[in-house]
């Protein structure tokens, strides 16, 4: 018997790779880091990286991938400008790891990888209880294998010069590093300018099931 599914309403995660010289990664990499409060990771000091001219280049670049996402894949109007808020470098030794979280008071966030190896840690997505997929978070419904439809959780492994950009609401986590290197990623933020709210509800057209 032949039937569909239609992912109504999803989430849409931006994955892409992106260029970045020797020069750049290795400026990257180099900056002054600080321990962050749960002790797990390293941060830059400075939260601005890509205000600084030696990586206007990449940031051009990564506008570029913005773009993509919000203009090509979302079809946001060109009246409303997205607009990097702030970026910082993200260390982690053997050992060290991202608990679950969110960013606030922006719009999109993102990551690119600089430095990676296969066993220093997956990048996970996790769903949200109150933004229910299937059934309601009060029954744990069990399923014979995991897919798109029923998973709570959504890893995959970055590799050097891997771009992620998504909501700012969606959960994410890193898992511990295990390899005997340093993992490095660059974390940036985007807000939003335009005018909001008039004329915005999008209807999906009749027949398109």
């Amino acid at each position: 018997m032949s039937f569909k599914i239609v992912p109504l309403f999803h989430t849409p995660l931006y994955a892409n790779k992106i260029n970045i010289s020797d020069t750049e990664k290795q400026n990257l990499i180099n900056q002054d880091y600080k321990d962050i409060i749960t002790r797990n990771g390293k941060i830059s000091k400075t939260k601005f990286i890509l205000n600084e001219e030696k990586f206007h280049g990449l940031r051009d670049k990564l506008n570029k991938h913005v773009d993509i996402y919000t203009r090509d894949a979302l079809t946001v109007r060109r009246d409303i400008t997205f607009v990097l808020q702030n970026s910082w470098c993200m260390r982690h030794d053997p050992g060290h790891w991202a608990q679950k979280h969110y960013h606030e008071n922006c719009v999109l966030s993102g990551i690119i990888y600089i430095k990676t190896s296969p066993t220093s840690g997956n990048l996970c997505f996790h769903h949200r209880p109150a933004q229910n997929n299937l059934f309601s978070p009060i029954f744990k419904i069990p399923f014979e294998k995991a897919n798109i439809h029923n998973s709570s959780i959504y890893c995959f492994q970055p590799e050097d010069g891997t771009i992620v950009i998504f909501p700012s609401f969606l959960d994410h986590s890193a898992n511990i590093n295990k390899s005997d290197g340093v993992r490095y990623c660059l974390s940036f933020n985007y807000t939003i300018k335009g005018v909001l709210g008039v004329g915005t509800e999008m209807v999906w057209p009749l027949g398109k099931v």
